[in-house]
């Protein structure tokens, strides 16, 4: 299959650790997908499973090395929060937590106006949190014709205005200062 479609795959039917994945889980249908010759028609959830692990544990090392490298093994007794669509895969903030031995937990977003459904996952928490400091930032930050930024909408206000509206300015301060 293509690399989207094990993308798909991942999403939907992957496990970080292969252990936990449920003896009587379904197999995974792949005859809806790209098929080279003697290509199998369906697969174990383990199996898929004990492809991700590796990868996940490749990840880790790289992140382990990271700390090691730049003294932060206490940093990590903080806990490690992970975000991103990769959060999403069952059990990874376990392997985190096991390999890494800190507390691990999935991101979650706290208060926000406007698409809430849409932007309470993993995979949104970067953005959402680089435009979170990038309005907590408004006190400080000015467009180049001198006004400020507008600052967090109220309860009623538009989220997606006024986040295109400091994006807009933000770039601008960056384009005009070159």
């Amino acid at each position: 299959c293509t690399t989207d479609e094990a993308e798909m795959i991942k999403r939907s039917c992957g496990c970080a650790i292969p252990q936990l994945v449920a003896p009587d889980a379904p197999l995974i249908d792949l005859r809806g997908f790209s098929q080279s010759p003697g290509s199998i028609g369906s697969v174990s959830p383990v199996y898929v499973a004990e492809i991700i692990q590796p990868r996940l544990l490749e990840i880790i090392a790289m992140i382990r090395d990271q700390v090691t490298e730049h003294q932060l093994q206490q940093a990590l007794a903080g806990g490690i929060i992970l975000t991103g669509g990769g959060a999403m895969l069952p059990e990874v903030d376990v392997l985190f937590n096991k390999v890494l031995e800190a507390p691990t937990r999935i991101g979650q977003i706290g208060e926000l106006y406007g698409l809430t459904d849409k932007l309470r996952h993993p995979d949104a928490l970067g953005v959402i949190g680089m435009l979170d400091w990038m309005l907590d930032s408004t006190d400080t930050m000015q467009q180049s014709s001198g006004g400020r930024w507008r600052g967090r909408p109220s309860a009623g206000g538009s989220v997606i205005s006024s986040l295109a509206s400091g994006v807009a300015s933000f770039a601008k301060s960056f384009s005009t200062s070159s």
